[in-house]
């Protein structure tokens, strides 16, 4: 199949029963490969030489990669594999023993990739957000700096490197990597011993704010029926959001030991809890028809694409999903309300944990206590701190009960045609 590859044409590519590629029409070699579970992946394929036969080059999916960007792959490894291919082989070779004779022996005592190596298996393992903290470190902070000594380091360096990120477009990533950077320092000045005062402490240039953005009904409604229209355990996995208030990977990666249907409870276990305490979630009546079916005849995870593994593509169906959303949006005339990107937009760009904003509104303008709102969104609110929080022990489970029942029947009329009509609670 041949097609022009473009980032509007890449969410029209629909999942088949089997792999199959979909070759550009104006790169000769440079093509895409659609899977059943939705993914889409771009590739180069080339010949090393006359006659032999074609080797193909995985180049990154999409939604990872941008589809100009895996264009201008693509052609740098076709013309490479046309012209270059044994030298470049060859340096390959090279620099791979290089680096294996590197990793073997380890970085140098009193480097920043000594030290970081140390963070990583003494304070960052520890952590839940230890494997996101080391991913933004490895990926902004270490190829600049890894052998560097600590005490060279100067305030001048860090600012050079949070600037770096910012001058990519990554504002709020930029002063993040320099808090996550100068969180580093400090331990390494506890333990190690080095100086750091005179640039520890490096502003933020961006104001971080609290988002605001609460999907309302009418948007819910679309995105609900988005997904029943896309199906698949991705789109099961957003509804299952929508209904309880979990958090995503809470929903996509939960074994199907966790789930109780006989009883319609879910306990998420500490260990993948955010703030690390065990955390019980009703299941309701569509939660259930959901869920059911999947536990069912899943054999470790209700929600997988392969069966082998848990949700880990989300950005993939993310695109999909959006483009469908948008799509409902225009089928019903709704305006556009707003150009992201060169792209009209009648559903305004959210993210997913603003579904738990969605539900927890829901539930307040349901009538529900902040307290019983606080236990379903497994938050420490007011009414968890301090000595109150110290002596009130109590889980409000059948409170819970039937603050996600009713939620859940609110749901259904929400996603029902014209289920925004209903008066007051939508404000929720």
């Amino acid at each position: 199949m041949r097609a022009t590859l473009s980032k509007t044409m890449m969410p029209k590519l629909k999942p088949a029963a089997k792999d199959y590629l979909v070759w550009d029409d104006q790169l000769i070699g440079y093509g895409c490969k659609v899977t059943p579970a939705g993914g889409r992946v771009f590739l180069a394929q080339y010949r090393p030489a006359k006659g032999a036969k074609p080797k193909r080059v995985t180049i990154g999916p999409f939604g990872v990669w941008a589809e100009e960007a895996a264009r201008q792959a693509a052609a740098d490894i076709l013309l490479t594999g046309k012209h270059q291919r044994k030298p470049v082989a060859d340096t390959h070779r090279k620099r791979k023993s290089r680096r294996g004779a590197q990793a073997a022996a380890g970085p140098v005592k009193g480097t920043v990739g000594w030290a970081f190596d140390r963070y990583e298996a003494e304070k960052l393992a520890r952590l839940r957000s230890g494997p996101e903290i080391a991913r933004t470190l490895k990926v902004d902070m270490l190829p600049a700096w890894k052998d560097r000594p600590l005490a060279s380091l100067t305030r001048a360096d860090l600012v050079e490197l949070r600037d770096g990120v910012r001058d990519r477009g990554a504002k709020v990533a930029a002063d993040l990597l320099a808090r996550r950077v100068q969180t580093f320092l400090d331990w390494v000045a506890d333990h190690e011993g080095v100086d750091v005062a005179m640039w520890r402490r490096v502003k933020p240039k961006e104001e971080r704010r609290s988002r605001e953005r609460t999907p309302q009904p009418w948007e819910l409604r679309l995105i609900w029926r988005a997904c029943t229209s896309l199906g698949g355990p991705y789109a099961d996995a957003v509804k299952v959001l929508a209904l309880t208030g979990a958090r995503r990977d809470e929903v996509g990666e939960m074994p199907k030991a966790e789930a109780d249907l006989d009883g319609a409870r879910w306990i998420i276990p500490a260990e993948r809890a955010k703030n690390g305490v065990e955390h019980f979630v009703p299941l309701s009546g569509p939660t259930l028809a959901i869920l059911r079916p999947r536990v069912e005849a899943a054999k470790d995870w209700p929600f997988s694409a392969t069966g082998r593994r848990p949700l880990n593509d989300w950005s993939d169906f993310r695109v999909r999903l959006d483009a469908e959303v948008e799509r409902l949006a225009a089928d019903e005339g709704r305006p556009v309300l707003a150009v992201v990107d060169d792209v009209p937009r009648r559903v305004l760009p959210w993210v997913w944990h603003d579904l738990r904003r969605t539900f927890s509104s829901g539930l307040a303008a349901l009538g529900v206590p902040q307290d019983v709102r606080d236990r379903a969104l497994a938050h420490v609110g007011e009414s968890r701190r301090g000595v109150r929080g110290h002596y009130e022990t109590f889980e409000f489970e059948a409170e819970r009960i039937a603050a996600l029942d009713a939620w859940g029947q609110r749901v259904m009329q929400i996603v029902a045609v014209g289920g925004e009509q209903q008066p007051a609670r939508d404000a929720a």
